[in-house]
């Protein structure tokens, strides 16, 4: 289902793991020019990929599962206009709400001081609701 996703995140990974090498290469040959640059953007790719094809399988499990979709309202931050989008929720932390897009085929992030509102089938939901139905 999410193939060509999860092959994204997969080679951005493997990009990642090839910084860390070329930074313990520079490390070895004493080149300590690029060491800390290396490390840095290979430490954010590996970190990144795993974080998304972690949401991309809980993506997998909440589509199997048949969760229904949910229109989130929300502020763009370039715009500063309302936009819209249905998703299946996915995940949540501190700052960001995640949704899986079946039109994009991949996992959206919404900052949850831009969301306006959320509605399932017009019934508004709140914070919490949101959040029992990612853990539902």
């Amino acid at each position: 289902m999410n193939t060509r996703a999860q092959a994204k995140w997969i080679i951005l990974g493997i990009a990642g793991i090839a910084f860390i090498i070329a930074a313990l290469i520079c490390y070895v040959s004493k080149v300590y020019t690029f060491v800390f640059t290396a490390a840095f953007v290979g430490c954010f790719l590996v970190m990144t990929s795993w974080k998304r094809l972690r949401l991309l399988k809980a993506a997998e499990k909440a589509v199997s599962a048949g969760r229904a979709e949910i229109t989130v309202f929300y502020r763009d931050a370039n715009s500063g206009r309302e936009i819209q989008k249905s998703v299946i929720p996915v995940s949540a932390d501190n700052l960001y709400f995640y949704g899986f897009s079946t039109e994009k085929n991949g996992i959206c992030l919404f900052r949850w001081n831009r969301i306006l509102r959320a509605l399932d089938n017009e019934r508004e939901l709140k914070k919490d609701d949101l959040l029992s139905r990612i853990e539902n």
